[in-house]
């Protein structure tokens, strides 16, 4: 999402945000916030390309082996500022022996690109880059109603989309070549500004989902707080969830901007901090399993990985938890995606930051 700062001791650098910002978008490959109404093919303005990175640490177990990270390009000019990843199900087209992945861009984008069998970027399978559908089957074109934040695969392969602005989650079927379903939002949801949403989504593998908004809230005893949901599926009413809210620890300035479900049912968020001029720190905080049941308290877990290299510093806003070849959940390797804004000041990176044992408190 667009970095608005929402607490007081950013307000003092709002002028400066702007005059960055500005300037990125009169550099960027748009000229200003919104896409052209028209689908047309665009010029290529570079090949698809994922570029190696300099290795991946994590600032709180630098010893560890590191992680590998790439940045991406694409030949349109759809690609980028992709706020949510998910593992979709296969689709006929797919290649065979590549591990589909499916982003969504807040300006109404999905970007489905592959992995080979070593966990890289397939450099030579093209991705495909797409428009979201509304009701009608038509391009989602206003700035309003395209601003997806995050996606997530259901077990039945249902892919469910969260929107800001026009705050509300979409259900498409497992091709998103498909008309949307609404799905209703918890009762308590209210009134949150335009761009404070559903940030982050994860689901269980027995089909519960977790809702975590972005904005901070006051607790009962003064606590810094984020706003969550656990929904349980209705029986025999399909996208409809008995929702359970949940209260979540928030960390100062730290934002959340992603979420996934390791094969514990812990549950990793990703969160992001920044300073002028646009530098990012960027953390992952581990939920244990217990964010799944009734809870009255606030919860809170450790900070399990910090990104220590500032060249692969971004505005990190996905998370996703890819198979292992040797079939181990031990082994399972946790990639987080960046979204660049559309700016060229900026970068879409992947980067694999370590194993799913390791970010669950199983060190080696």
């Amino acid at each position: 999402m667009p970095l608005c700062p929402p607490r007081p001791h950013r307000l003092r650098a709002l002028a400066h945000l702007l005059t960055v910002m500005a300037c990125g978008l009169t550099l960027s490959s748009f000229s200003g916030c919104a896409l052209p109404t028209s689908l047309a093919p665009r010029p290529a303005t570079q090949p698809w390309e994922a570029r190696a990175t300099v290795p991946v640490v994590n600032a709180l177990r630098p010893d560890d082996p590191p992680g590998r990270g790439w940045d991406l390009h694409h030949p349109s000019l759809r690609f980028g500022g992709l706020s949510g990843i998910t593992l979709p199900p296969p689709l006929p087209a797919d290649p065979p022996g590549r591990q589909a992945l499916l982003a969504v861009s807040d300006r109404g984008a999905l970007v489905r690109f592959f992995l080979r069998a070593d966990g890289s970027p397939d450099p030579e399978t093209l991705p495909v880059v797409t428009p979201l559908t509304g009701p009608d089957l038509q391009p989602v074109l206003r700035n309003d109603l395209r601003d997806a934040e995050e996606i997530t695969a259901l077990p039945d392969g249902t892919l469910l989309i969260s929107f800001e602005q026009k705050h509300r989650l979409w259900a498409y079927g497992p091709d998103p070549a498909t008309p949307p379903v609404p799905v209703p939002l918890p009762d308590d949801f209210g009134t949150v500004p335009n761009n404070r949403g559903i940030e982050a989504m994860a689901v269980h593998p027995d089909g519960r989902l977790l809702l975590v908004q972005e904005d901070h809230i006051t607790g009962p005893n003064g606590t810094d707080e984020l706003r969550g949901w656990v929904g349980t599926p209705e029986p025999g009413a399909p996208l409809h969830y008995r929702w359970k809210s949940r209260r979540i620890a928030a960390s100062g300035s730290f934002d959340v901007s992603g979420a996934t479900v390791l094969p514990s049912g812990a549950v990793l968020l990703v969160e992001r901090d920044w300073d002028f001029p646009l530098t990012f720190i960027t953390r992952v905080r581990r939920l244990g399993p217990s964010v799944w049941e009734d809870s009255n308290g606030v919860l809170d877990g450790p900070e399990v990985f910090r990104l220590s290299t500032p060249d692969l510093q971004e505005n990190y806003e996905s998370v996703v938890v890819l198979p292992a070849a040797s079939g181990a959940d031990a082994d399972r390797r946790v990639l987080i995606l960046s979204d660049n804004n559309f700016l060229n000041m900026q970068k879409t990176l992947l980067l694999d930051i370590g194993r799913s044992a390791d970010l669950d408190g199983s060190w080696r």
